[in-house]
C-alpha cells in the first residue's frame, strides 16, 4: 500500500490504516483501542488530531497519567502503542523493535562498554544494525537520521536530551572502547548567549565592579553609602546586571575598549543604549525587566558614579518612562491559580503529601528509592502552612530552624536569614509534624552522603540545591494533579485560598507571607478575591430581596420590583 507522510493525517486516518495493514485481530484492537483512547484524554476526536509525533507528543506532555487516574504502566503502554500506530503511517524512520538482536558486529563493541553508556547507545546500534550500517560503514549522515528520528518519529518526552546523553555517550566511546567508529558528532548549542564573561572587557571594568561589591557588603559609615549591607543573593543579582548592561553595549556596537568602568555604562547615550537592546530583546517594548534595569542603572548613576544633576534627571526620565508599574500578579500567575477555583483541585492540592505518604508506604521497593520521594512529600506539607521561599525551604536546618517547646514545634528563621529582614515564627500542626518526622527517620537517612543537620540533604554536607528541590516539587504536582505549581507559587496560592473565604483580609495574608509593607500585599492581591467578594454581595442582594418579598403587606414587594410603595 503507498502510505501518505503522517503529517497530512489524522489520528482517525491512522485507524483506517491500522485496518488495512497485515495484523493480528488482538494488534489491531490495541493499537486502534490506544488511538481512540488518547483522544479521549485530550477532548477531541480523532479526526480532530494530526497523526504527527512531534504535535502528538505536545498535547500529551501537558497529560498526567495520575491527574486523568490512569496508572504509569497504563500510560506507558498507550503511548507505545500510538508509537506503533504512528509507524505504519510513517515506517522509514522506525527504530526498531526493542527486543530485536544486534548485530553480530555491534555486539562485539556494546559488549565492551561501561553499563552507563551501553544503556544510552542500546537503540542507537541496534538501530544501526536494522538499517544495515555495521561500524565500518558508519557516517554522521547516518547518525543524523536517527536523531531525525527520536526527534520527529517518537512520542518519547524531551527527545533533545536524549540525544545529548546520545551524543555523549558516542563521542566518549571514540576514546576509550578499541574498535568504535572514529566519526566524532558535533555538539550544536541552539542556546543565544546575551550575557558575556567578563573576559570580553577590559580588567578595569571587573575591578570596579569587585569595588562596587565589596562597598556593598558591610555596613558604611558615609553618608551616602548603604544603609545595610546587600545580602550575598543581591550582591550576585547587581553583578549580573552590571554584567548585562556592558554586554548589551558590546551587541549595540559599542567597542570593549570603551567600557572600562561602571561609570562607562551609565552615560546618558548607554544608557539609552543598554535599555534599547533590552527592549529589542522582549519585543520592542518596556517589559518588567527593561524597568528593573532602568532603576538600578539610575541608583548606580546617582549613588556610585556620582554623575551630575542634569544627566541624573535625564536618566530619571527615561527610567520613568519604561517603568511597568505592574499591579498585582501577573497573567501568567493569574492563569496558573484559575484551577483553585475548582474546590476538588484545592482538595487535591492540600491532600497531597499524605497521598504521597500512602503511596510510598505502599511501595514495595526498598526505602532507598523511595527517599526523594519522602523528601518531596515533606517540602509540601512546610510549603502548605508555611509558604516558604525556596532558598529557605531549602535551608532549613534539624537543629537550627525546627525548635521544639513544650511538645510543640515551631518553624523558626532568623531575620538575618530572610529576605525583607522579618523574622519568621510558626508553629507546625500535627500534620505537618507527623509528615516531617515520618521522613527524618525512615527516609532521610537514605539521602546523606556527608553528615550534615540540613532537612533536605544535598550531595555535599549542606543542604539540596534550590533547582533540584524546586524541580522536585514542581514534577509532582504536575504527575499527579496535571497543572503547573512552582514552589513560590505556594505564596500566591495561600493568599488566594485565605481571601476567597476571607475577603479583604490583608493584614493577616501580609503576616503569613512576610511581606514588611502592607502596600506589597494589597498591590499584589487587591481584587485577587474579587469572585469571592462578588459571590458574598451577590449573596446579601438575593437575602435582601427575599426578605423583602416576605413584608408584602406594606408595599414593599412592590417597591423592590421597581414601582411605587
Amino acid at each position: 500500500m503507498n502510505k501518505q507522510p503522517n503529517t497530512q493525517l489524522s489520528l482517525n486516518d491512522l485507524i483506517q490504516l491500522i485496518l488495512l495493514e497485515n495484523l493480528s485481530d488482538l494488534q489491531r484492537r490495541n493499537l486502534i483501542s490506544a488511538i481512540r483512547s488518547v483522544a479521549r484524554l485530550l477532548n477531541a476526536s480523532p479526526a480532530d488530531i494530526p497523526a504527527d509525533a512531534v504535535l502528538l507528543r505536545r498535547r500529551l506532555a501537558g497529560l498526567s497519567p495520575e491527574a486523568v487516574g490512569i496508572s504509569t504502566g497504563r500510560w506507558r503502554n498507550l503511548r507505545s502503542l500510538i508509537g506503533k500506530a504512528l509507524n505504519i503511517a510513517k515506517p522509514s524512520l522506525h527504530t526498531g523493535n526493542q527486543k530485536q538482536p544486534l548485530t553480530a558486529e555491534w555486539q562485539n563493541l556494546w559488549n565492551n562498554l561501561p553499563r552507563n553508556r551501553a544503556i544510552r547507545l542500546l537503540a542507537l546500534v541496534r538501530w544501526l544494525g536494522i538499517n544495515e550500517i555495521d561500524p565500518k560503514s558508519v557516517s554522521l549522515e547516518s547518525l543524523e537520521r536517527y536523531h531525525k528520528t527520536i526527534a520527529t518519529n517518537r512520542l518519547r518526552a524531551n527527545p533533545e536530551k536524549v540525544w545529548d546523553s546520545v551524543l555523549w555517550a558516542w563521542n566518549k566511546s571514540i576514546e576509550d572502547t578499541p574498535g568504535w567508529p572514529g566519526i566524532r558528532i558535533p555538539r550544536i548549542t541552539r542556546r543565544v548567549y546575551y550575557v558575556h564573561d567578563w573576559d570580553a572587557f577590559p580588567p578595569s571594568l571587573k575591578a570596579d565592579v569587585d569595588s562596587f561589591v565589596e562597598f556593598h557588603r558591610t555596613i558604611n559609615l558615609e553618608s551616602d553609602g548603604p544603609s545595610r549591607p546587600f545580602r550575598t543573593s543581591t550582591l550576585a543579582t547587581r553583578t549580573y546586571q552590571l554584567r548585562t548592561a556592558a554586554s548589551s553595549l558590546l551587541r549595540m556596537g559599542v567597542a570593549a575598549d570603551a567600557i572600562q568602568s561602571i561609570s562607562d555604562l551609565v552615560t546618558l547615550d548607554h544608557f539609552k543604549m543598554v535599555l534599547r537592546d533590552l527592549m529589542n530583546r522582549g519585543g520592542n517594548k518596556a517589559t518588567p525587566q527593561v524597568g528593573l534595569m532602568a532603576s538600578f542603572l539610575k541608583g548606580v548613576a546617582k549613588h556610585w558614579v556620582k554623575v551630575d544633576d542634569e544627566t541624573l534627571a535625564s536618566l530619571k526620565q527615561i527610567a520613568s518612562n519604561v517603568s511597568t508599574k505592574n499591579r498585582g500578579l501577573t497573567q501568567k500567575n493569574r492563569t496558573r491559580l484559575g484551577p483553585f477555583d475548582d474546590p476538588t483541585i484545592v482538595s487535591k492540592f492540600l491532600g497531597l503529601p499524605n497521598k504521597l505518604r500512602t503511596l510510598i508506604e505502599k511501595d514495595p521497593r526498598p526505602a532507598q528509592l523511595k527517599a526523594v520521594m519522602a523528601q518531596t512529600a515533606a517540602s509540601i506539607a512546610i510549603l502548605h502552612y508555611v509558604p516558604l521561599r525556596i532558598k529557605n525551604l531549602t535551608g532549613l536546618d534539624l537543629n537550627a530552624n525546627l525548635i521544639e517547646r513544650n511538645k510543640t514545634l515551631y518553624l523558626i528563621i532568623p531575620a538575618d536569614e530572610v529576605k525583607n529582614n522579618l523574622h519568621i515564627e510558626r508553629i507546625l500542626p500535627e500534620s505537618v509534624v507527623s509528615i516531617i518526622a515520618w521522613y527524618v527517620r525512615e527516609y532521610r537517612p537514605h539521602l546523606l552522603r556527608a553528615p550534615t543537620t540540613a532537612l533536605f540533604p544535598g550531595v555535599g554536607a549542606g543542604p539540596k540545591s534550590s533547582s533540584l528541590l524546586s524541580d522536585q516539587i514542581t514534577g509532582t504536582i504536575k504527575r499527579h494533579l496535571g497543572i503547573d505549581v512552582n514552589p513560590h507559587l505556594f505564596r500566591h496560592i495561600a493568599a488566594k485560598l485565605y481571601l476567597d473565604v476571607r475577603p479583604g483580609e490583608y493584614e493577616v495574608v501580609r503576616q503569613v507571607l512576610g511581606h514588611s509593607s502592607m502596600n506589597t500585599t494589597t498591590n499584589f492581591y487587591a481584587g485577587a478575591e474579587g469572585k469571592a467578594a462578588g459571590n458574598l454581595f451577590a449573596g446579601v442582594v438575593e437575602r435582601l430581596l427575599n426578605s423583602s418579598r416576605e413584608v408584602n403587606s406594606t408595599g414593599i414587594v412592590k417597591y423592590y420590583n421597581g414601582g411605587t410603595p
